[in-house]
């Protein structure tokens, strides 16, 4: 990964392909939201304010990806968006659901990066 430029890239040196590391999180980031939007607001799994949330820690860890890792232990993120809900509260109601949505945007990002054509400077 080359930080030095003014939107970041990463280099695969197999493929000689560079990526956009803004275009990459923010391609896999729609995707998810999109994903958490059709399987859990629109079946009204979870509320707007649910959702928002749910969103707002998938950014997060976005961010922290694109640092080098997520933090372990993904109450971290709900609890820094929402000090309210304790731990448990956020084990029976949106842990499966956060960690579900991370791997979803773990693939999406692999896939991106399999697709070299479409997202390659």
């Amino acid at each position: 990964m080359n930080l030095a430029f003014e939107n970041p890239i990463i280099t695969c040196q197999a493929t000689e392909t560079d990526y956009d590391i803004e275009r990459l999180s923010s391609t896999a980031q729609h995707t998810v939201i999109e994903k958490l939007r059709q399987s859990y607001l629109e079946k009204g799994k979870l509320s707007e304010n649910e959702s928002l949330m749910i969103e707002s820690a998938l950014q997060e860890m976005m961010a922290d990806l694109k640092d080098g890792g997520v933090k372990t232990g993904l109450y971290h993120y709900i609890e820094s968006i929402d000090n309210s809900i304790s731990q448990e509260m956020y084990k029976q109601k949106y842990h499966n659901i956060l960690e579900y949505l991370l791997k979803v945007m773990k693939k999406e990002l692999v896939h991106l990066l399999s697709v070299k054509n479409e997202l390659s400077e």
